[in-house]
């Protein structure tokens, strides 16, 4: 039962193109800072899952995206140290990479990984690795789990 510490809800999208994805890494004055995501953030107190996507997309990368790009992937649950986190997850397949605008007290770089590109760095965010398993994106064998 999930009482002894604050639920946050989150939207996090793997923004596809041509088999490669879109990772950020986090300004180092950010929690978790010097990592690896895809373009997340909180929900806003009564905003819907897909409005916190598209606004979150928007802050991070300047890519607008409507509601009929983005396929819902799931909602997967994660214990943090602190929190534990609700995270809504979306898939956006773009025609052509978009052109991405960061924000400077967001992010200092981006790249488009393969799904194993992305699962062998070790420089992720905390639940990154589990969520490329979750989602089916990254399959693990027992053999790459004991490397």
């Amino acid at each position: 039962m999930k009482q002894d510490k604050p639920t946050v809800r989150v939207a996090g999208c793997f923004v596809f193109h041509d088999g490669h994805f879109l990772i950020l890494h986090r300004h180092p004055d950010k929690p978790e800072g010097h990592s690896w995501d895809i373009p997340a953030g909180k929900a806003d107190p009564g905003e819907a899952d897909i409005d916190t996507m598209q606004r979150e997309l928007f802050e991070e990368t300047g890519y607008r995206a409507s509601a009929d790009e983005l396929t819902y992937l799931g909602c997967f649950s994660f214990e943090k140290p602190d929190v534990y986190l609700d995270f809504v997850t979306y898939r956006l397949d773009a025609d052509s990479r978009i052109d991405v605008v960061l924000s400077d007290q967001e992010h200092v770089d981006h790249r488009w990984v393969t799904p194993m590109e992305c699962y062998e760095l070790t420089k992720l965010t905390g639940i990154f690795h589990q969520l490329l398993e979750v989602t089916g994106l990254v399959q693990v064998s027992r053999e790459t789990m004991l490397r």
